[in-house]
């Protein structure tokens, strides 16, 4: 019985001394206020998993010239320094089809979109395993579009 009442606090003591020196440990992230910005694909594929502010020009997707995309929907990408960059939500996501009042609030305008980014969009939870996707990074979820300034 007395070994019981010894083990308790000595087992205590190593749990708070081990999340002590975690928070201490070089290479452990601590949670950030405010999400590194990324303006280039190379910078945003670095921050992958992360939340991020990515600033770039809203655009509709697909977008070929000279194709009428009259009552088709369509997702978005912000389009960045140096190519296409993220869609808002994975392709297969409901609110990857954006409402119409905020298309034409931000169609071919710079924003600042915050969301966590993820460099290949993850796959739809309904689908099968051997289940094509689409490709490329997106943020999901959103959590706020602005306009750059």
């Amino acid at each position: 019985m007395r070994v019981s009442l010894v083990i308790g606090p000595i087992v205590t003591a190593c749990a708070l001394t081990a999340c002590a020196l975690a928070a201490c440990t070089p290479g452990v992230n601590k949670m950030k206020d405010n999400p590194s910005t990324c303006t280039t694909v190379a910078t945003c594929d670095a921050s992958d998993g992360q939340t991020v502010t990515v600033v770039g020009v809203y655009q509709l997707f697909p977008d070929q010239p000279g194709v009428d995309y009259t009552g088709v929907p369509r997702a978005v990408r912000i389009a960045l320094d140096d190519g296409l960059g993220p869609f808002l939500e994975p392709y297969w996501h409901k609110q990857a089809m954006r409402a119409p009042a905020e298309i034409a609030r931000y169609l071919g305008k710079k924003v600042r979109v915050t969301g966590r980014y993820y460099r290949m969009q993850p796959r739809n939870p309904d689908d099968p395993p051997h289940a094509s996707a689409m490709g490329g990074p997106c943020l999901y979820p959103v959590e706020s579009i602005e306009l750059a300034p």
